[in-house]
Protein backbone atom coordinates (compact mmCIF):
# COMPACT_ATOMS: atom_id res chain seq x y z
CA UNK A 1 0.00 0.00 0.00
CA UNK A 2 2.99 2.52 0.85
CA UNK A 3 4.20 1.74 -2.73
CA UNK A 4 0.87 2.55 -4.21
CA UNK A 5 0.15 5.80 -2.45
CA UNK A 6 3.66 7.36 -1.45
CA UNK A 7 6.27 6.25 -3.98
CA UNK A 8 6.41 7.86 -7.28
CA UNK A 9 8.67 5.52 -9.26
CA UNK A 10 7.39 2.58 -11.12
CA UNK A 11 3.92 1.99 -13.27
CA UNK A 12 0.26 2.05 -12.03
CA UNK A 13 -2.85 0.97 -14.40
CA UNK A 14 -5.95 2.75 -14.45
CA UNK A 15 -7.22 1.01 -12.21
CA UNK A 16 -5.50 1.36 -9.52
CA UNK A 17 -5.24 4.66 -9.89
CA UNK A 18 -8.92 4.93 -9.79
CA UNK A 19 -8.60 3.03 -6.95
CA UNK A 20 -5.97 5.51 -5.54
CA UNK A 21 -8.41 8.49 -6.05
CA UNK A 22 -11.06 7.40 -4.49
CA UNK A 23 -9.40 6.78 -1.71
CA UNK A 24 -7.20 10.22 -1.18
CA UNK A 25 -10.91 11.53 -1.77
CA UNK A 26 -12.76 9.88 0.90
CA UNK A 27 -9.54 10.32 3.35
CA UNK A 28 -9.85 14.15 2.21
CA UNK A 29 -14.13 14.22 2.67
CA UNK A 30 -13.77 12.72 5.99
CA UNK A 31 -11.28 15.04 7.72
CA UNK A 32 -13.18 18.10 6.33
CA UNK A 33 -16.80 16.35 7.50
CA UNK A 34 -14.54 15.74 11.39
CA UNK A 35 -13.34 19.00 11.46
CA UNK A 36 -15.79 21.15 10.62
CA UNK A 37 -17.73 19.90 13.49
CA UNK A 38 -15.13 19.87 15.82
CA UNK A 39 -14.91 23.82 14.41
CA UNK A 40 -18.55 24.80 14.97
CA UNK A 41 -19.38 25.66 18.51
CA UNK A 42 -20.11 29.48 20.24
CA UNK A 43 -18.89 31.73 17.74
CA UNK A 44 -18.15 34.26 20.41
CA UNK A 45 -16.05 32.00 22.24
CA UNK A 46 -12.51 32.51 21.77
CA UNK A 47 -10.21 30.50 19.72
CA UNK A 48 -9.47 27.14 22.11
CA UNK A 49 -6.49 24.59 21.59
CA UNK A 50 -8.14 21.88 20.45
CA UNK A 51 -9.66 23.95 17.50
CA UNK A 52 -6.03 24.70 16.48
CA UNK A 53 -4.88 20.86 16.83
CA UNK A 54 -8.20 20.19 14.78
CA UNK A 55 -6.93 22.63 12.07
CA UNK A 56 -3.61 21.48 12.28
CA UNK A 57 -5.03 17.95 12.05
CA UNK A 58 -6.49 18.64 8.54
CA UNK A 59 -3.92 20.87 6.96
CA UNK A 60 -1.59 17.87 7.80
CA UNK A 61 -3.94 15.79 6.25
CA UNK A 62 -4.16 17.82 3.08
CA UNK A 63 -0.82 17.57 2.73
CA UNK A 64 -0.04 13.34 3.18
CA UNK A 65 -2.66 13.64 0.20
CA UNK A 66 -1.60 15.90 -1.82
CA UNK A 67 1.74 14.24 -1.70
CA UNK A 68 0.19 10.79 -2.31
CA UNK A 69 -1.80 12.78 -5.09
CA UNK A 70 1.47 13.52 -7.03
CA UNK A 71 2.64 9.96 -6.59
CA UNK A 72 0.04 8.44 -8.28
CA UNK A 73 -0.17 10.81 -10.98
CA UNK A 74 3.75 10.29 -11.64
CA UNK A 75 3.06 6.84 -12.07
CA UNK A 76 0.44 6.96 -13.76
CA UNK A 77 2.39 9.41 -16.30
CA UNK A 78 5.13 6.13 -16.36
CA UNK A 79 2.48 3.87 -16.97
CA UNK A 80 1.85 6.20 -20.11
CA UNK A 81 6.16 6.45 -21.15
CA UNK A 82 6.02 9.80 -20.25
CA UNK A 83 7.87 11.62 -17.63
CA UNK A 84 6.44 12.11 -14.07
CA UNK A 85 6.44 16.43 -15.22
CA UNK A 86 3.60 15.76 -17.49
CA UNK A 87 1.86 15.89 -14.18
CA UNK A 88 2.21 19.97 -14.36
CA UNK A 89 -0.16 19.93 -17.36
CA UNK A 90 -2.78 20.61 -14.42
CA UNK A 91 -1.24 24.36 -14.25
CA UNK A 92 -3.01 24.97 -17.69
CA UNK A 93 -6.40 26.82 -16.83
CA UNK A 94 -9.13 24.63 -17.36
CA UNK A 95 -7.97 22.67 -20.31
CA UNK A 96 -5.20 21.36 -17.98
CA UNK A 97 -6.93 19.67 -15.89
CA UNK A 98 -9.30 17.88 -18.17
CA UNK A 99 -6.30 16.70 -20.37
CA UNK A 100 -4.79 15.09 -16.82
CA UNK A 101 -8.12 13.68 -16.17
CA UNK A 102 -8.30 12.17 -19.43
CA UNK A 103 -4.93 10.78 -19.90
CA UNK A 104 -4.35 9.05 -16.20
CA UNK A 105 -7.95 8.54 -15.89
CA UNK A 106 -8.76 6.75 -19.51
CA UNK A 107 -5.81 5.93 -21.56
CA UNK A 108 -4.15 2.77 -21.60
CA UNK A 109 -0.48 2.33 -20.72
CA UNK A 110 2.43 1.19 -22.40
CA UNK A 111 2.15 -2.63 -23.17
CA UNK A 112 5.19 -4.31 -21.99
CA UNK A 113 8.08 -3.33 -20.95
CA UNK A 114 9.08 0.32 -20.84
CA UNK A 115 11.64 2.81 -19.21
CA UNK A 116 9.80 3.15 -16.12
CA UNK A 117 9.10 -0.64 -15.13
CA UNK A 118 7.32 -3.47 -16.17
CA UNK A 119 3.72 -3.36 -17.18
CA UNK A 120 1.72 -3.15 -13.94
CA UNK A 121 -1.00 -5.55 -15.59
CA UNK A 122 1.61 -8.21 -16.33
CA UNK A 123 1.55 -9.01 -12.42
CA UNK A 124 -2.00 -9.45 -12.15
CA UNK A 125 -2.86 -13.11 -13.81
CA UNK A 126 -6.40 -12.07 -13.87
CA UNK A 127 -5.44 -9.50 -16.59
CA UNK A 128 -4.62 -12.25 -18.83
CA UNK A 129 -6.07 -14.99 -20.90
CA UNK A 130 -5.17 -18.75 -21.61
CA UNK A 131 -3.14 -17.34 -24.09
CA UNK A 132 -1.42 -14.76 -21.99
CA UNK A 133 -3.08 -11.93 -24.10
CA UNK A 134 -4.21 -8.56 -22.01
CA UNK A 135 -7.75 -8.82 -21.93
CA UNK A 136 -7.68 -4.81 -21.04
CA UNK A 137 -7.05 -2.24 -18.54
Amino acid sequence: MNDLFFSYQGRISRGRFWFATACQMACILSVLIIVAFQLQGDQEAPVGSAQIVWVLVGAMTFVAVAYSAICTGIKRFHDLNKPGIWILVQIIPVIGFVWYFFETGFLKGTLGENRYGIDPLSLNPLMTNDAGYYNGR
